[in-house]
């Protein structure tokens, strides 16, 4: 049986005021945790939520849960509502060998925050990714998705 594992790559564009360096901070990745997939005849999917649990239908087996990702977005403006946008779908890449990508197809994440007396402001993220299910194999390899937003202020 073949282990998976997810690596986030994350891309985020800030449009706003020029002055500002905002930037984010990553607490905790976001992390689909280990699984496999013994049969990929069927598009499978598997989705961490904000809420901590992990779902999956088909043929995605959950070895180990994985977790929402938790950011800190910082040198913000302060007291200022931040619009959060998902660049969605994104596929994944590998460096090593041929084999079938997965889609994101979700980004879970609030619409907007709004920052702090210190212009930064919590960020939980939760996600979901499909296979492929055209019956090609999954390598027991390292893959990368961007996951890819768009802040406005």
């Amino acid at each position: 049986m073949k282990f998976i594992v997810l690596v986030f790559l994350i891309v985020i564009y800030f449009l706003g005021a020029a002055k500002t360096h905002a930037a984010m901070e990553v607490n905790v990745p976001l992390s689909f945790g280990t699984f496999a997939i013994p049969n990929n005849s069927s598009v499978s999917q598997l989705t961490i939520s904000t809420n901590f649990r992990s779902y999956s239908t088909n043929h995605i087996h959950v070895i180990q849960p994985g977790q929402p990702g938790e950011y800190k977005l910082v040198e913000f403006p302060v007291y200022t509502r931040l619009f959060l946008n998902a660049s969605l779908p994104q596929q994944s890449t590998v460096f090593v060998g041929e084999t079938e990508r997965f889609t994101l197809t979700n980004i879970e994440l609030p619409d907007s925050v709004i920052t702090d007396s210190n212009g930064e402001a919590d960020l939980l993220v939760g996600a979901t990714i499909e296979s492929s299910g055209n019956g090609g194999r999954y390598l027991d390899t390292k893959y990368d998705l961007p996951l890819i937003f768009t802040i406005n202020y």
